[in-house]
């Protein structure tokens, strides 16, 4: 990425991932947030969990998953690790979307 910004600057680089990420500009990171959390609810109702059993299995607090779920929190990646781990899932599959 260095070697990029390098070469054809940082507002390429920009450009770049907005792009690549399907955002355009004036987008907001709440946008993201809310697509993690839909992609975390989907997964949950799949494994059929309910917010109680994802919160004990990834030793969290009922409100921290629910504020995730509905893209009112930006999670860590601490977080996001632990509920991955509770889904049993890659860290890849909820930022699929």
């Amino acid at each position: 990425m260095r070697n990029l910004a390098i070469r054809f600057g940082i507002r390429a680089i920009d450009r770049f991932w907005h792009k690549s990420h399907n955002l355009a500009r004036g987008q907001n990171m709440a946008t993201i947030y809310q697509r993690l959390g839909r992609k975390i609810r989907e997964l949950r109702k799949l494994k059929g969990l309910s917010q109680e059993e994802l919160t004990e299995a990834a030793g969290l607090d009922l409100t921290t998953v629910s504020e995730v779920e509905s893209g009112k929190r930006n999670p860590s990646l601490k977080t996001v690790y632990k509920i991955s781990l509770a889904l049993k899932t890659s860290l890849s599959e909820l930022f699929s979307f």
